[in-house]
Protein backbone atom coordinates (compact mmCIF):
# COMPACT_ATOMS: atom_id res chain seq x y z
CA UNK A 1 0.00 0.00 0.00
CA UNK A 2 1.24 3.52 -0.68
CA UNK A 3 2.55 5.87 1.95
CA UNK A 4 -0.52 8.14 1.56
CA UNK A 5 -2.81 5.14 2.04
CA UNK A 6 -1.00 4.18 5.24
CA UNK A 7 -1.26 7.74 6.56
CA UNK A 8 -4.99 7.83 5.74
CA UNK A 9 -5.54 4.56 7.62
CA UNK A 10 -3.64 5.99 10.61
CA UNK A 11 -5.78 9.14 10.68
CA UNK A 12 -8.99 7.09 10.44
CA UNK A 13 -7.82 4.82 13.26
CA UNK A 14 -7.01 7.85 15.41
CA UNK A 15 -10.49 9.25 14.75
CA UNK A 16 -12.11 5.97 15.76
CA UNK A 17 -10.03 5.77 18.95
CA UNK A 18 -10.92 9.36 19.81
CA UNK A 19 -14.63 8.68 19.38
CA UNK A 20 -14.33 5.54 21.52
CA UNK A 21 -12.43 7.38 24.28
CA UNK A 22 -14.94 10.24 24.37
CA UNK A 23 -17.96 7.88 24.29
CA UNK A 24 -16.67 5.57 27.02
CA UNK A 25 -15.41 8.43 29.18
CA UNK A 26 -18.63 10.39 28.74
CA UNK A 27 -20.81 7.43 29.67
CA UNK A 28 -18.76 6.51 32.73
CA UNK A 29 -18.32 10.01 34.08
CA UNK A 30 -20.67 12.52 32.41
CA UNK A 31 -19.27 15.40 34.46
CA UNK A 32 -15.79 14.82 33.03
CA UNK A 33 -16.73 15.05 29.35
CA UNK A 34 -14.52 18.16 28.71
CA UNK A 35 -11.58 16.38 30.35
CA UNK A 36 -12.10 13.29 28.16
CA UNK A 37 -12.36 15.45 25.05
CA UNK A 38 -9.15 17.34 25.92
CA UNK A 39 -7.37 14.02 26.63
CA UNK A 40 -8.50 12.60 23.28
CA UNK A 41 -7.32 15.70 21.38
CA UNK A 42 -3.97 15.67 23.20
CA UNK A 43 -3.53 11.96 22.46
CA UNK A 44 -4.26 12.54 18.76
CA UNK A 45 -1.80 15.43 18.54
CA UNK A 46 0.97 13.38 20.15
CA UNK A 47 0.32 10.36 17.92
CA UNK A 48 0.19 12.47 14.76
CA UNK A 49 3.51 14.13 15.69
CA UNK A 50 5.07 10.69 16.21
CA UNK A 51 3.75 9.48 12.84
CA UNK A 52 5.10 12.59 11.09
CA UNK A 53 8.48 12.25 12.80
CA UNK A 54 8.84 8.58 11.88
CA UNK A 55 7.63 9.17 8.32
CA UNK A 56 9.98 12.07 7.59
CA UNK A 57 12.11 11.94 4.46
CA UNK A 58 15.57 11.73 6.14
CA UNK A 59 14.53 8.61 8.08
CA UNK A 60 12.96 7.01 4.99
CA UNK A 61 16.09 7.57 2.94
CA UNK A 62 18.41 6.04 5.56
CA UNK A 63 17.35 2.51 4.66
CA UNK A 64 16.01 0.85 1.54
CA UNK A 65 13.85 -2.26 1.50
CA UNK A 66 13.99 -4.87 -1.24
CA UNK A 67 13.54 -8.56 -1.98
CA UNK A 68 16.66 -10.08 -3.51
CA UNK A 69 17.01 -13.43 -5.29
CA UNK A 70 20.51 -14.87 -4.98
CA UNK A 71 21.94 -17.67 -7.10
CA UNK A 72 23.27 -20.29 -4.71
CA UNK A 73 22.26 -21.25 -1.19
CA UNK A 74 24.33 -19.67 1.57
CA UNK A 75 24.79 -21.56 4.82
CA UNK A 76 27.08 -19.06 6.57
CA UNK A 77 25.58 -15.76 7.74
CA UNK A 78 28.80 -13.78 7.22
CA UNK A 79 29.17 -15.01 3.63
CA UNK A 80 25.54 -14.15 2.88
CA UNK A 81 25.86 -10.62 4.30
CA UNK A 82 29.13 -10.07 2.43
CA UNK A 83 27.53 -11.22 -0.83
CA UNK A 84 24.49 -8.97 -0.34
CA UNK A 85 26.67 -5.96 0.48
CA UNK A 86 28.94 -6.51 -2.52
CA UNK A 87 26.02 -7.01 -4.92
CA UNK A 88 23.85 -4.17 -3.62
CA UNK A 89 26.56 -1.62 -2.81
CA UNK A 90 25.58 -0.77 0.75
CA UNK A 91 25.53 -2.02 4.32
CA UNK A 92 22.95 -4.65 5.27
CA UNK A 93 21.02 -3.40 8.30
CA UNK A 94 18.66 -6.39 8.50
CA UNK A 95 17.79 -9.41 6.42
CA UNK A 96 15.36 -12.29 6.58
CA UNK A 97 15.40 -15.40 4.43
CA UNK A 98 11.99 -15.79 2.78
CA UNK A 99 12.61 -18.78 0.54
CA UNK A 100 15.29 -21.40 -0.06
CA UNK A 101 15.03 -23.51 -3.21
CA UNK A 102 17.58 -26.33 -2.98
CA UNK A 103 16.45 -27.90 -6.26
CA UNK A 104 17.16 -24.80 -8.37
CA UNK A 105 19.90 -23.49 -6.08
CA UNK A 106 18.61 -20.04 -5.18
CA UNK A 107 17.24 -18.16 -2.21
CA UNK A 108 15.01 -15.09 -1.76
CA UNK A 109 16.08 -12.61 0.91
CA UNK A 110 14.16 -9.64 2.35
CA UNK A 111 16.87 -6.99 2.84
CA UNK A 112 16.97 -3.63 4.64
CA UNK A 113 19.96 -1.81 3.20
CA UNK A 114 21.71 1.41 4.12
CA UNK A 115 22.91 2.84 0.80
CA UNK A 116 26.63 3.29 0.38
CA UNK A 117 29.30 3.64 -2.23
CA UNK A 118 29.27 0.54 -4.36
CA UNK A 119 28.58 -0.89 -7.76
CA UNK A 120 26.06 -3.57 -8.55
CA UNK A 121 27.90 -6.44 -10.19
CA UNK A 122 26.45 -8.11 -13.29
CA UNK A 123 25.16 -11.66 -12.77
CA UNK A 124 27.66 -14.48 -13.17
CA UNK A 125 26.94 -16.48 -16.33
CA UNK A 126 26.11 -20.15 -15.83
CA UNK A 127 28.73 -22.67 -16.81
CA UNK A 128 27.76 -25.39 -19.32
CA UNK A 129 27.66 -28.05 -16.56
CA UNK A 130 25.23 -25.96 -14.47
CA UNK A 131 23.15 -25.07 -17.50
CA UNK A 132 22.61 -28.78 -18.28
CA UNK A 133 21.12 -29.74 -14.92
CA UNK A 134 19.51 -26.34 -14.23
CA UNK A 135 21.47 -25.68 -11.05
CA UNK A 136 22.92 -22.28 -10.29
CA UNK A 137 26.69 -21.85 -10.00
CA UNK A 138 27.84 -21.80 -6.41
CA UNK A 139 30.50 -19.17 -5.65
CA UNK A 140 33.30 -20.53 -3.49
CA UNK A 141 32.82 -17.78 -0.86
CA UNK A 142 29.98 -19.40 0.99
CA UNK A 143 27.03 -21.04 -0.75
CA UNK A 144 26.50 -24.67 0.11
CA UNK A 145 28.05 -27.19 -2.26
CA UNK A 146 26.03 -30.17 -3.45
Amino acid sequence: MSRIGNQLRTVLLLGALTALLVAVGGSMAPGYMPVMLALAVAMNVVLLLVVLAVDCKPLRERAQHMDVTLEGVYTHEAALVAELESKLGGRVAYYETNEIDLIHGHMVIDVRLQPGEGVIEPPVPKSPKHAEDGAAPAPSSGPAQR
